[in-house]
Parts: C-alpha cells; sequence; structure tokens
C-alpha cells in the first residue's frame, strides 16, 4: 500500500494528527503547511471516515493528538503524556518507539520539562467520568491518562504500516468527576 501513496505539494507526505475536537485539530494543525493534516470528528464513524480519508491521500505517520483525561492520580491538569503503549479495545499497541522518544526528548528539553511524563493511554469507546471509573482503569492497566480517540488512531496506522504516536494533555485530573 505504501507504494501507492503520492506526496502531496512540496514532495512531502503529510503525519496525520488525530484529534476528537475541532480546537484540538486547530492546534495540531497550527499554520498550516508544517507538514501536519488534522482530523477530528466527536463520533468514533465520522471519525474513521475523516482518517480513512486523509490516510488515502498519504500519510508519513498517524499521531493521536490533543487533551485527555487524567488517570495517574499524581497528574495535574496540563501534564503532557507522551505514550509508549496504548491500552483499549484493540489491546496493547506499542507506539513508534523512537518517533515517541524525539517527542519526549524535546519536551525534556523545553519549559514543559517538568509537566512531561511517558507511559500508557488509556484509550476508550465512550467517556470516562467519574473518578472511581477513572481510578478503576488506572488500576487495571496502569496508564496515566485516557482518550476517545488513540485506539482508531492506532489501529489506522497499523493497517497501513505507519508509524504511530501519542501526545495527549490532561484537562481532568483523575480525582475530578465531570458533571453529565
Amino acid at each position: 500500500m505504501a507504494a501507492a501513496l503520492k506526496p502531496r505539494a512540496g514532495g512531502a507526505l503529510p503525519v496525520i494528527a488525530v484529534t476528537g475536537m475541532a480546537f484540538e485539530a486547530s492546534i495540531a494543525a497550527g499554520k498550516g503547511g508544517d507538514g501536519i493534516e488534522a482530523v477530528y470528528a466527536a463520533r468514533a464513524d465520522l471519525l474513521q471516515r475523516a482518517l480513512d480519508a486523509a490516510l488515502d491521500r498519504g500519510a508519513a505517520g498517524v499521531i493521536s493528538f490533543g487533551t485527555a483525561g487524567g488517570l495517574g492520580p499524581d497528574l495535574e491538569p496540563g501534564t503532557i503524556v507522551i505514550a509508549e503503549a496504548i491500552d483499549g479495545p484493540f489491546g496493547r499497541v506499542q507506539c513508534d518507539a523512537a518517533w515517541s522518544e524525539r517527542m519526549a526528548a524535546a519536551l525534556m528539553a523545553s519549559p514543559l520539562a517538568a509537566q512531561t511524563r511517558r507511559g500508557i493511554e488509556a484509550a476508550v469507546a465512550a467517556p470516562l467520568t467519574g473518578a472511581a471509573d477513572k481510578a478503576a482503569l488506572h488500576q487495571s492497566n496502569g496508564a496515566l491518562a485516557v482518550d476517545m480517540e488513540s485506539h482508531l488512531a492506532a489501529a489506522a496506522a497499523a493497517a497501513r504500516g505507519l508509524p504511530f504516536a501519542v501526545c495527549r494533555a490532561v484537562v481532568d485530573p483523575a480525582w475530578r468527576s465531570l458533571p453529565k
């Protein structure tokens, strides 16, 4: 499949940033022209459709990017998680080690060093809103944070033989239950 991919204008294939919300996609895409194409949708079926369309146009890799719920009891809002693997509905999937290490190293050499963590990212099909549910998921798989897109991004990347990574920022800590 990779041999059939055609570079976009400028000759380089983009990294596809997979997010769940428009504001996350806007952050990922930046000012444009920097080799990132962001896709987003709040519903899994719509996200899958957008992701498949982007990958059909060609990609260098896939990153799950945006916000996450905290699972680690010591993670404060603003903590950035660079995943080593994800654990979700499709099982445990390793992230691209070299790519993840480069992202973590860049963050560790920045003012965000104290807020950067490495570990497992959980992926779920439905939101976890209660502190008890977050604690149970953390205890079951040791994940630091949780999102609803990483498993879809990982599966799509694996199906096409592309590298996969995760960069997520905690917005709600493990101890906080969200309102319905």
